[in-house]
Order: structure tokens, then C-alpha cells, then sequence
């Protein structure tokens, strides 16, 4: 079988039924297409389907999907979202895939020792790293802080090094961290010391982790566009960024939880949440709030790592103090950890370095 002859019409399926969802080809030119494809079977010009490789499996699906909008059965909305679930559900697949590849074993970390100090803990997103990195009076202004303050990082931070392709950033995690890390540990996070060379080595071992998480959060962040196409119209993005969130649109956040396959309520989360939930909960928050347009992430490198802030947010939940330069961040977090009682101190860049030269450098 020669399955390579379905990809140019894949191609051209996904193009054109794209192009009929958003209205750019009228019914008569499907037709004509579908038409044009069914010839082709007839002809063997296209060959046999094996059903088995995921170009065969493509073509079957695309080209049922202009089956049943030629013989009416579909309209544009339903194509929609019969092909949004269909690309959802492949790429949920091949993140499966990736979570089955070698586990990560107690032989994979070398703890140095636990935190035990009194010292207030503060955790820094990715872009306040750079900001020490290439900062020298930041820099300073840290270092001095150190007798009062402890900074830690997380594998989240290891993770978009890697991404990056930038080690050359390991020495100032350590500089700035003295190796102090967050790592997950059952349903808690554990406040240990490890060098963070040894969390690349694990990250190496499943490189394509963060490719797959970020394709999720691609995918997910169409959902709305699907779903929910009334929270992207301009008159209610222009209105939702200066509301309270969780008390003006509570019961759309419970719907959105509904189509997430969750059952929380905002009611009940507001008396406080059980800690094997806490992680999976930020994380519907920060993707209800996509939904919602709440200072909501625009265009793919900016969605993409997104990933990472919601991350940097879980982590950030069992600091003390949450420091990060981005705004739309900084207001998602404020209300998530007042939502669900997180006590958390939530600071962009240039508070935290007044918090430092008034009320800890004195």
C-alpha cells in the first residue's frame, strides 16, 4: 500500500474544510471537491487505505467529514467541532504516548539536604530569572536579601533551560537559589537541595515532553473559539479584565469546569481545597480564565508558554512570595490564590525590588 499518496490530500481536506467552517468556500465548491476525490477512488488513482498509520487514519476521518457536510448531515458549527476533538484527542494521544516513555526513578535525584530555616521563601517566574541574569543592580539587590529571604527554583525553570538551549543559565539558578529546589512528592511539594544539573538529566530523558504539554495547551486554548465563541467577541473582552472574576461570571466558570470533565464549583472552592486536588484545580482556573478572555494570552509563542506560567503558578503556591514581570500573570495568580486561600504574596518585578530596598536591605 502506498499510503504516501493520502498525504497531499490531507492536505488539501484539512485546508478546504477549514476554509468551510470559516465560510470561505461555499457548498457548491465542496461538492465539487468531494466530487473530485471520489472520482479519484474510482479511478485508483489513490489506492488502499491500511487503517493503521496516521495518514491513512487522517484521510478516512477529513474525508468523512466532507461526506457528511456535502450530504448535509454536518453544517459549518458541527464540522467545527467534530474536527477540533479529532485533533484534540490526537494530540492528547501522543502526550499519552510520551508519559509512558522510561519513568524517572529515587536513583535519577541526589538530594543534598531539606530546607528547615525560617526564612520566607520567594520564587521567581522564568522572566525575573533573566531579569537577575542580566540586571547587575538586581543582581546586588538580591544577594543582599539573602540573611532574610531564601529564593528556590523549580523543574519548571530546568525545563525551559532546556527548551531554550541556554545551560549557561544553570550557574545563576545557582547562584541565586544556593540549590534550593521545589519538587513534587505525592500530593506535597518537598523544599530540598539539589544541583539542578541533575534535573536536566532528567528532563533529557524524556525530550519530548514539553513539545507534547505545549501542543495540549494549544489545543486547549481552541476550545474556547469551539465552545465558548461568545467569550472572543470584542464587547466582552473589553469588559472582563475589569471585573470581579469569580463573583460576575461564577456560573460560567462552573460550566467551563463541566466541559473540562471536572465537577468543582467556584462556591465551593472558595472554603478551601484538598491538596491531592490543588494542582489540578490552578490548573482550570488558569485555563477557565483562557476561556473567559481574563487577561488572556494572544498568539502561539505567547500561548505556548503559558504552559510554563501555569507551572511556575503551582510551584509558586508554596512560596511565600511570587514574583513575576508579567502582568496578565500576576493578576491571574492574585485571584486564584485569594479564590482558594493560598496565602501568597503576589509581586511583579518592580514592587518585589521595593519590597527589597525598603523593607528587607535596611
Amino acid at each position: 500500500m502506498d499510503c504516501k499518496k493520502f498525504e497531499r490530500w490531507n492536505l488539501v481536506l484539512k485546508e478546504n474544510l477549514n476554509k468551510i467552517i470559516s465560510k470561505e468556500l461555499n457548498y457548491q465548491n465542496a461538492k465539487s471537491l468531494f466530487a473530485e476525490i471520489v472520482m479519484a477512488k474510482k479511478n485508483n488513482e489513490l489506492g488502499e487505505l491500511c487503517f493503521e498509520c496516521e495518514t491513512c487514519l487522517d484521510f478516512n476521518y477529513y474525508f468523512s467529514m466532507l461526506d457528511k457536510y456535502v450530504k448535509k448531515e454536518y453544517d459549518e458549527k458541527e464540522l467545527k467541532i467534530r474536527i477540533y476533538e479529532y485533533h484534540k484527542l490526537e494530540v492528547y494521544g501522543k502526550y499519552s504516548n510520551v508519559l509512558k516513555m522510561p519513568n524517572i526513578t529515587e536513583e535519577d535525584f541526589k538530594i543534598e539536604g531539606e530546607f528547615d530555616n525560617s526564612k520566607l521563601i520567594v520564587y521567581f517566574d522564568m522572566n525575573v530569572v533573566n531579569q537577575y541574569i542580566d540586571d547587575k543592580e538586581f543582581k546586588e539587590l538580591v544577594f543582599s536579601s539573602k540573611n532574610r529571604l531564601a529564593y528556590a527554583y523549580s523543574p519548571s525553570h530546568m525545563e525551559e533551560i532546556s527548551r531554550m538551549n541556554s545551560k549557561h543559565r544553570v550557574e545563576y539558578i545557582v547562584k541565586l537559589t544556593n540549590n534550593l529546589v521545589m519538587l513534587p512528592r505525592g500530593e506535597n511539594i518537598i523544599k530540598v537541595y539539589e544541583n539542578p544539573e541533575k534535573s536536566l538529566e532528567r528532563i533529557a530523558k524524556i525530550p519530548e515532553f514539553n513539545n507534547a504539554v505545549e501542543q495540549v495547551r494549544l489545543a486547549k486554548n481552541q476550545e474556547a473559539e469551539v465552545y465558548f465563541p461568545e467569550f472572543r467577541e470584542q464587547k466582552h473582552t473589553r469588559r472582563v479584565n475589569n471585573e470581579n472574576v469569580f463573583s460576575f461570571y461564577e456560573s460560567e466558570f462552573n460550566k467551563i469546569f463541566m466541559r473540562q470533565g471536572r465537577t468543582y464549583k467556584i462556591s465551593e472552592l472558595r472554603k478551601g481545597v484538598k491538596l491531592s486536588e490543588r494542582d489540578d484545580i490552578i490548573e482550570c482556573l488558569y485555563g477557565a480564565m483562557d476561556i473567559l478572555s481574563f487577561w488572556r494570552d494572544k498568539g502561539e509563542r505567547k500561548i505556548k508558554s503559558g504552559v510554563y506560567d501555569i507551572e511556575h503558578l503551582k510551584y509558586g503556591s508554596w512560596s511565600n512570595i511570587f514574583v513575576t514581570i508579567d502582568g496578565s500573570l500576576a493578576n491571574r495568580a492574585t485571584e486564584i490564590f485569594q479564590l482558594i486561600n493560598i496565602s501568597v504574596d503576589v509581586m511583579r518585578i518592580e514592587d518585589f525590588k521595593k519590597y527589597l530596598i525598603e523593607k528587607i536591605n535596611i
